[in-house]
């Protein structure tokens, strides 16, 4: 038998429930006939989660010597999505009864429940007996049921169906299902209905919350998916179509940033004079409270037409929105090109004074920090930030302060060179090993606290929430019982002791990054599958890994590391993509500003190794200019890096073609994804130096307390 198999089988009988869990799905996702007797053996778990991945990998299987279990699960299982899994196992088996049992599952109480109806129902092989099933559906009085039958339908080409789903959308009991099921028809139409719900809903309605998801966000996710972007190749006379894309940059841009450019592209292709009043008409529509917020939002995208929109609105308002822009410009700090270029333009209309004062142009930040290894090249350790106006704080990357470590940071991630590599006058370093695996758990374990009351301050933020409260008080209780507080450093302190509901917007954004290094520390304790490389990760699921507010001792005395060679694989893994993301940023501020590449030793260094693997650094300047030279020197040094890990295997893609993500190459990403993947590369490079070599060494004869 395959020996990760079989070191999956035997996780089954771990006493931790997530363990058991994590292993079920994983044997199911091999798909390997070799997995069926431990699949079985989940089948039979006290935790509906682990019985729910056995049916689904039997299922997966398809092999009829495991009808009866299936069979059994289905009769008997008392959690519905145990059975729903089984009965699609039998359907793909031929069992007619399974199959037409299925559909009943849509009208399920239980939403998680509706949803693996219809993905089991979705998967089936052929469409007429899918079609038979369903279109009884269409006359549903349930609501839920009535919206994915019809969602499926559309695809297989019923006439009615669309309109039947449209029903559903409109229906506060239909509406979730609806949006969820959006996306199996990718429809113009589709994304056109539920962009006109978003823009519609009242912000009560879209703050809905459903299993720890707002509505808000599942139109946006829905949104993306169902394709929006195919509305942008539409008639330009639209009018209430333009409308709504205005409202969707305006107020909702943060749940669809991979279309803000595209949709700003499209909206500027109108004269900005029309434009402006297009803008103008929009804000007269929005609350009054709103309308400068939301002008300070737009007018950065559309400089052009700002001037027209002020000349359109009311004194008092337009006082307003221009004093919402002068703040947004002097926080901006001229970090932002757009707040930039809107201010110029406005500094030569009657509005002038708003601006006095205000800086024009970026201000170049360095700071330089050298590696350990005397042949390797310096990295720059802060590149002129990435600015445009959808990158919110929640992205910037934070010194390293010891006085307010977050609690992610609390553990020094100390720069090791090699023995006798020291230059004179430099700092001694304390040598480090690796965490113990017990106090990997317990980090992990502190993380998720900060996780859990994060999720708990946003229902909070949201609305007075007595069940949150007395939840948050329980978690500041147990983290305090269990000595958990002794791991956290003086800001994560601060915040976990902080009365209920007092967290600002800003100590929500950056707690939520702390679900990236949660990620990683849950795979380095075998518990979990590595991150996706250019996306963030979602909380909600990783915290249902953890103990949270019960015993940990069972989770810290189990815990165990992965080998410290795939650690530090990843940790050099990222650490490439930090340094190319760092690259990339420097060589777009060199573009904009040339100034930025003088006189930079660091940037020298990493020119001159540049030019060592092939880049012929004199050829480029000579035809293009020194900034030019030195931009695709970075670039050329990046893919020479990216290479590397290529021809080990680290990272997607064949050696020499350089990195790429979302389809795209790391020079042709827009500044928000940019910045996105710098921020997850920051985050993810210290949990995993933290992993491979976190803990400083106590002197011979020195124990902790010492």
């Amino acid at each position: 038998m395959n020996e990760a198999i079989r070191e999956l089988g035997q996780q089954l009988e771990s006493e931790d429930a997530s363990e058991r869990e994590t292993s079920a799905l994983e044997l199911a996702e091999l798909e390997d006939p070799q997995t069926a007797p431990f699949l079985i053996r989940a089948l039979e778990d006290q935790e509906a989660s682990v019985r729910r991945w056995g049916a689904y990998g039997l299922a997966k299987l398809g092999r009829p010597e495991h009808a009866q279990a299936l069979r059994r699960a289905w009769e008997k299982d008392s959690n519905p999505q145990v059975r729903v899994q089984a009965a699609a196992g039998l359907a793909r088996l031929g069992e007619k009864a399974a199959l037409e049992k299925l559909p009943q599952y849509l009208s399920a109480p239980s939403l998680d429940v509706r949803r693996d109806a219809a993905e089991v129902l979705f998967a089936l092989p052929g469409p007429p007996p899918l079609r038979a099933l369903l279109k009884p559906l269409l006359s549903a009085k349930n609501e839920p049921a009535r919206a994915w039958a019809a969602a499926m339908l559309h695809t297989l080409g019923e006439a009615e169906a669309f309109a039947r789903w449209r029903g559903a959308l409109a229906s506060p009991e239909g509406r979730v299902d609806a949006v969820l099921s959006a996306p199996l028809m990718r429809e113009p139409r589709a994304a056109r209905e539920l962009l006109r719900l978003l823009v519609e809903l009242s912000r009560e309605e879209l703050e809905a919350t459903e299993q720890g998801v707002t509505l808000q966000e599942m139109l946006g996710k829905a949104l993306q998916l169902s394709g929006l972007d195919t509305l942008l190749g539409g008639d330009e006379t639209d009018e209430e179509l333009r409308a709504d894309l205005l409202t969707l940059l305006g107020r909702h841009q943060h749940f669809v940033p991979e279309l803000a450019e595209e949709l700003i592209e499209f909206l500027s292709q109108s004269p900005p004079e029309k434009l402006g009043r297009e803008l103008a008409q929009l804000l007269s529509a929005q609350e009054r409270e709103e309308r400068a917020a939301i002008f300070a939002v737009l007018a950065p995208l559309f400089p052009q037409a700002a001037p027209s929109t002020l000349i359109e609105m009311k004194g008092a308002e337009r006082e307003e929105a221009l004093q919402a822009v002068a703040r947004a410009a002097a926080e901006a700090a001229g970090e932002d090109p757009r707040l930039v270029e809107l201010t110029e333009k406005l500094r030569a209309t009657p509005y002038r004074h708003h601006f006095e004062g205000l800086p024009t142009r970026p201000q170049p930040r360095k700071a330089k920090r050298p590696r350990a290894d005397a042949s390797a090249v310096r990295t720059i350790e802060e590149m002129p930030a990435i600015t445009t106006a959808t990158v919110t704080r929640e992205m910037e990357i934070p010194p390293v302060d010891p006085l307010t470590r977050t609690p992610t940071q609390e553990l020094e991630l100390l720069t090791v060179g090699l023995a006798g590599s020291r230059e004179e006058g430099e700092e001694e370093w304390d040598p480090t090993v690796p965490p113990e695996p017990a106090a990997v758990a317990q980090r992990a374990l502190v993380i998720g606290g900060l996780l859990r009351r994060l999720a708990l301050e946003e229902r909070l933020a949201r609305a007075k929430d007595a069940a949150a409260r007395e939840e948050l008080l329980r978690i500041q209780r147990w983290m305090e019982e269990e000595g958990l507080f002794t791991t956290v450093g003086v800001t994560g302190l601060e915040l976990l002791e902080s009365e209920p509901g007092t967290w600002s917007e800003e100590d929500r954004q950056s707690i939520s990054w702390n679900a990236e290094e949660l990620h990683l520390l849950l795979w380095a304790l075998k518990q979990g599958k590595l991150p996706p490389l250019d996306a963030r990760v979602e909380a909600a699921p990783l915290l249902e890994r953890l103990p949270l507010l019960k015993d940990p001792q069972p989770f810290l005395e189990s815990a165990e590391l992965r080998f410290g060679e795939e650690i530090e694989a990843q940790r050099d893994r990222w650490e490439v993509l930090l340094e190319c993301a760092r690259y990339e940023s420097l060589a777009r501020g060199i573009t904009a500003d040339p100034s930025i590449a003088e006189g930079d030793p660091d940037l020298e260094l990493l020119l001159e190794s540049a030019e060592e693997v092939g880049f012929d650094r004199r050829g480029t300047a000579a035809k293009h200019g020194k900034a030019r030279a030195s931009a695709e020197g970075l670039r050329h040094w990046s893919r020479h890096l990216v290479t590397q890990l290529q021809e080990e295997g680290l990272l997607p893609g064949k050696p020499g073609e350089g990195l790429v993500l979302q389809g795209k190459r790391l020079q042709e990403l827009s500044d928000d994804a940019l910045a996105t993947l710098l921020a997850l590369a920051h985050g993810r490079f210290q949990a995993l130096e933290w992993l491979a070599a976190g803990d400083v060494i106590l002197p011979e004869g020195e124990d902790e307390a010492g």
